[in-house]
């Protein structure tokens, strides 16, 4: 379980990225996306820095990663896949979303 101050971090950083990523004019699932990114980012960071920290943070690193994935599948790359000229993209995103997938598993 994280602690309150691992929470703080996550959250102050989300918040960084969010506003940074409205400045640059994301709206939407963009500025959540980049919002959550933020999070995640300062959890890991947080692991990275502090390997005592890992068997607690992990389960909330490892819901955010899968979760946000599935977000980004549902939302982003669905759209993507139906426009002829970014539907390789998609391919390629979702492969790698498989991989992703795998190795979180690990």
């Amino acid at each position: 379980m994280p602690t309150s101050m691992d929470t703080m971090i996550a959250k102050s950083t989300g918040a960084v990225k969010s506003m940074e990523a409205r400045l640059h004019g994301l709206v939407g699932v963009f500025k959540t996306l980049a919002e959550q990114h933020g999070e995640v980012s300062a959890l890991m960071k947080r692991v990275k820095h502090h390997a005592d920290k890992r068997a607690d943070l992990w389960p909330v690193i490892r819901l955010e990663l899968v979760s946000h994935e599935k977000g980004e599948l549902r939302e982003v790359y669905s759209v993507l896949r139906d426009l002829p000229e970014t539907r390789a993209l998609a391919d390629h995103h979702e492969a790698e979303a498989s991989e992703l997938s795998a190795l979180i598993d690990e």
